[in-house]
């Protein structure tokens, strides 16, 4: 992150409270002032997950989601 000066946080746990939010916190405390863009969290929703795979699945962030990310990141300043 210090390199890159952007991060994105990817976790299947709940957006809130999860340990991504606690990494995201620490990175912003470490390097804000230093970030070109804000650190971006991927979770579940904040609901319970469902006990059925599909169900599951279509909660948890895809790859799809993750690459959407990268793209923000990284093209943050110029929208």
């Amino acid at each position: 992150v210090a390199r890159t000066r952007r991060a994105i946080v990817a976790h299947e746990a709940m957006l809130t409270g999860g340990l991504g939010s606690e990494i995201a916190a620490r990175i912003n405390e470490d390097l804000f002032g230093k970030l070109l863009a804000p650190v971006r969290r991927l979770a579940t929703p904040d609901v319970v997950l469902a006990a059925n795979v599909d169900l599951e699945r279509s909660l948890v962030p895809a790859s799809r989601a993750l690459v959407d990310a990268v793209h923000g990141a990284l093209n943050h300043l110029t929208e």
